[in-house]
């Protein structure tokens, strides 16, 4: 009797480390995928972020290009008269201001000495 509640003790010592063994596993999978789960969320929000940081870094570079699309122009320059004059006239301008779009607010052309004195005021609008 004494050598089968022995083997009944160790047996039940057995069973009941078996049980703990079984519920540990369980408990240690069921926590790696979670942390398989949020692996992939992190991944997922990191290429988020990573895509965000890019169109962010556009938008600093876009901005900043904004910044300098309205500026006021002033100009003076002179022009000798002869047949080419309107023609350097308007490569002078178009030069000056051969991006974007000029509004002028005032244009003065007054010409002595057979020379032109060109003066335009304006707004520029692009890049």
């Amino acid at each position: 009797m004494y050598h089968f509640k022995k083997g009944l003790f160790i047996v039940l010592i057995v069973s009941i480390f078996a049980a703990f063994s079984i519920a540990f596993y369980r408990y240690t999978v069921a926590k790696l995928n979670m942390l398989k789960q949020a692996q992939t969320a992190l991944l997922s929000y990191n290429a988020k972020v990573s895509t965000i940081k890019e169109k962010l870094s556009i938008l600093k570079k876009d901005e900043s290009i904004v910044r300098n699309i309205n500026t006021n122009v002033k100009t003076n320059f002179k022009i000798s008269l002869s047949s080419s004059s309107l023609k350097e006239l308007i490569n002078q301008i178009n030069s000056l201001y051969g991006s974007g779009i000029v509004v002028v607010k005032d244009a003065k052309i007054q010409s002595a000495n057979n020379t032109l004195n060109c003066t335009i005021d304006g707004l520029k609008l692009g890049l």
